[in-house]
């Protein structure tokens, strides 16, 4: 339960994050027309907040379930021994174990498609920051990992933090194994480690970012604000070169 509840918090910490860095950019394209960039960002949010949610519903559901299956062993052992007014008991039990088991893997389900979406939805910022001519149908986090490298040696981008490029396609990695073998996962440690993961990989993306800012479609305003000097003051507090550590920085904003 422990970890749960501390990667709950690291989970809500990544979240602040992304609003940190979504209000920077509203204050930044308050005068604009376009705002496809907040537009982008606040689904980055909305997914992440779901699959934070939808995490919280798995771990309830769980819980039930397993203390399901043990009322269950327990009135088996009853019936085993003669106590046949038991019996009825024992169906009933069953037949929730087998409803509960079924609503886990819904869930499941529904994790693992927002955890596409968080990706997805990271890939299409990523390609409204820095201005591609992608069709928004197609900034998938696949196409974005494919030609990541070719992308950041194009327009001379700043790989940091070093470890983004490990856990790019770690984290995509991670939600398709968890994923196949979700007909016979029932235990919740899956898909805490795809949320740490996506969390992980959140952090490292807002702080590429950031250290970044003078290539993508806010440059003017952003050298205006003289951005950085204090990025370059949050990267040197912010370990995010091992790619075992799930910390999420608070974005340095714009300013």
């Amino acid at each position: 339960m422990s970890k749960v509840v501390n990667q709950m918090g690291a989970s809500m910490s990544v979240i602040t994050s992304v609003e940190t860095f979504l209000d920077a950019i509203r204050t930044y394209t308050a005068m604009q027309t376009d705002q496809c960039l907040e537009s982008r960002i606040s689904w980055w949010l909305a997914y992440h907040r779901c699959l934070l949610r939808a995490l919280e519903r798995y771990r309830d559901i769980h819980t039930t379930y397993m203390h399901a299956r043990q009322r269950y062993r327990h009135q088996r052992v009853g019936r085993e021994h003669g106590v046949s007014h038991r019996t009825i008991v024992v169906r009933h039990e069953l037949a929730a174990i087998h409803d509960l088991y079924s609503e886990l893997q819904c869930e499941g389900e529904s994790f693992y498609t927002l955890a596409i979406g968080v990706l997805d939805s990271i890939a299409d910022t990523f390609q409204c920051y820095f201005g591609l001519s992608w069709d928004r149908s197609a900034a998938t986090h696949a196409r974005l990992s494919r030609h990541f490298h070719f992308l950041c040696a194009e327009k001379d981008l700043v790989l940091t933090p070093t470890a983004l490029r490990l856990l790019m396609p770690d984290v995509h990695a991670c939600i398709a194994e968890s994923r196949a073998r979700l007909t016979s996962m029932t235990d919740v440690g899956c898909l805490m480690t795809c949320l740490s993961k996506i969390d992980a990989y959140s952090a490292a993306m807002l702080q590429f970012f950031a250290m970044n800012g003078e290539k993508s479609v806010l440059a003017g305003l952003w050298l205006l604000a003289d951005a950085p000097s204090a990025l370059t003051a949050h990267a040197a507090h912010t370990r995010l070169d091992d790619p075992h550590v799930f910390s999420a920085p608070v974005h340095p904003v714009l300013s």
